[in-house]
């Protein structure tokens, strides 16, 4: 009797700590996924630590994909290495007005969406189907494609708005005679001015028609006793053209123009009463800034001709 009662309680007992080992497994398998969850929360939540990577650029159909630095798009091929692709739709409309549209050359490629309600005119443009997943702009930098999306994108053409001029003129000068050598010179004196808003510029505080600068003798007009003109020969003649072309560049802009002379003869590189005359000790040719931003003078010579831009230069 004894020994059936001790038995009987013996398997109570076992009962009783089975349930409860079972009960506190329970307990502890809850408490561990809810930590784990806990855990994958806050994981997600924590910024990444890694390197953000260039966006990818996904190849979509057959007519329509990147190919090396090219796009090729209904038949046609982009190489964005000579400018960038900005892709337009009713949604990003607003990036129209952040190209520099007045210059084909300079303005990047446009492609639009065929849907879009948007058709610029005057404008240049491709028209894309309705499957890219491409960046609203992409690019060609040290050979690696580039793509950027939403406020990067309009970032970047903020920048390239400000890498294109916003006024520019040119006129044949071919290298073979000393006034166009002159001429030359005198651009590559100028050549990086940086005049700040209010602020004024004379072709004199640059241009020093010396000899020690490369300077010839070449041809001026020259006006006589008689109140006659003609033709002489002086160090540094022909740089009257040069003086003309950043007169036109600044009439294109709009700036005020401080002092500028005509010559008192007919020239070739201008209509009569749109040049500018200038003589060392004499007539200067000045202009200011009359933009709220500074602005940046660059004239080179482009094979025969004689090239000069101003930009706008950003304020950071």
């Amino acid at each position: 009797m004894f020994l059936r009662e001790r038995t009987t309680i013996t398997r109570e007992r076992m009962k009783k700590a089975l349930k409860l080992f079972v009960i506190n497994h329970i307990i502890i398998i809850s408490i561990a996924v809810a930590l784990g969850l806990h855990g994958a929360a806050g994981a997600t939540s924590m910024p990444s630590q890694t390197k953000q990577e260039e966006p990818v650029i996904q190849q979509i159909t057959d007519d329509q994909k990147i190919q090396g630095s090219s796009l090729l798009i209904n038949g046609q091929t982009l190489d964005l290495k000579t400018k960038p692709v900005v892709f337009i739709d009713d949604s990003s409309a607003e990036l129209l007005s952040l190209l520099n549209l007045s210059n084909t050359n300079n303005s990047p490629y446009i492609v639009i969406k065929e849907s879009s309600i948007l058709r610029p005119e005057g404008i240049s443009y491709y028209l894309g189907n309705e499957k890219w997943t491409y960046p609203s702009v992409i690019c060609c930098v040290d050979n690696q494609v580039r793509g950027y999306m939403y406020a990067e994108a309009q970032t970047y053409l903020e920048s390239l708005r400000y890498n294109q001029p916003v006024a520019e003129v040119s006129y044949p000068n071919i290298l073979s005679s000393p006034d166009n050598v002159n001429a030359k010179l005198a651009a590559e004196q100028f050549n990086g001015a940086i005049i700040k808003p209010k602020q004024e510029f004379s072709f004199y505080s640059c241009v020093n028609t010396s000899l020690e600068e490369g300077y010839q003798e070449g041809t001026v007009l020259v006006e006589t006793e008689e109140g006659t003109t003609e033709t002489d020969q002086q160090m540094g003649g022909g740089i009257c053209k040069t003086a003309t072309l950043l007169h036109k560049v600044v009439d294109k802009l709009g700036l005020e123009e401080t002092e500028r002379h005509n010559h008192t003869e007919p020239v070739s590189y201008a209509d009569p009463g749109d040049d500018a005359s200038v003589s060392k000790g004499g007539w200067d040719y000045k202009f200011i800034n009359t933009l709220d931003m500074p602005i940046k003078i660059v004239a080179y010579q482009d094979q025969d001709n004689l090239v000069v831009e101003i930009y706008i230069v950003p304020v950071i």
